[in-house]
């Protein structure tokens, strides 16, 4: 390394200050540049979180959709286990099973957001409307017509979202 200024004394060329009156361009940024970076920043943080925020209600909104088609076929297929055996009632949501007696006949059922059957509205995500139809020129033929909103504690009508699934049994 250098000698100690001991040795050599301080006015060796090696311990001279520069003191001249123009110093170099400082290297870093101005404070333009960082407050650029930082708008540029937010605009990219704000965007990403809304697309996080879109992607996540859409997810929502589909695991939705799908549990509501999912009660509708596993009460379209209670209903038919009650049919094909003849009980009065569904097997596993003891809805009444239709008997061709009556021309028309509506059922109203409730849900849980797990997509399991409650007794009361106020516990219910899903309502579940089942409609049973005689066929007017088929006597033996009835049609199941099954709707499902959601939420369930809105006006009915005013729901935010539904779906709707029809099938066609034959009575025994």
């Amino acid at each position: 390394g250098p000698p100690h200024p001991g040795i050599l004394g301080s006015h060796h060329p090696l311990y001279q200050v520069n003191q001249s009156k123009h110093h170099p361009p400082a290297s870093g940024f101005t404070l333009m540049e960082i407050v650029i970076s930082l708008v540029v920043l937010a605009f990219a943080l704000t965007t990403i979180l809304l697309v996080l925020s879109h992607a996540s209600k859409s997810s929502a909104e589909s695991i939705s959709k799908s549990q509501a088609i999912e009660i509708l076929e596993l009460t379209f297929a209670d209903i038919n286990a009650a049919n094909l055996n003849r009980f009065p009632k569904s097997p596993q949501y003891l809805i009444d099973a239709p008997d061709g007696a009556a021309p028309e006949h509506r059922e109203l059922l409730w849900f849980d957001g797990e997509g399991r059957r409650v007794e009361a509205r106020q516990d219910a995500y899903f309502r579940c409307e089942l409609t049973f139809r005689q066929d007017s020129r088929h006597a033996e033929l009835l049609h199941l017509h099954g709707r499902v909103a959601w939420p369930a504690r809105a006006a009915e009508g005013r729901e935010g979202h539904q779906t709707e699934l029809l099938t066609s049994l034959l009575l025994p």
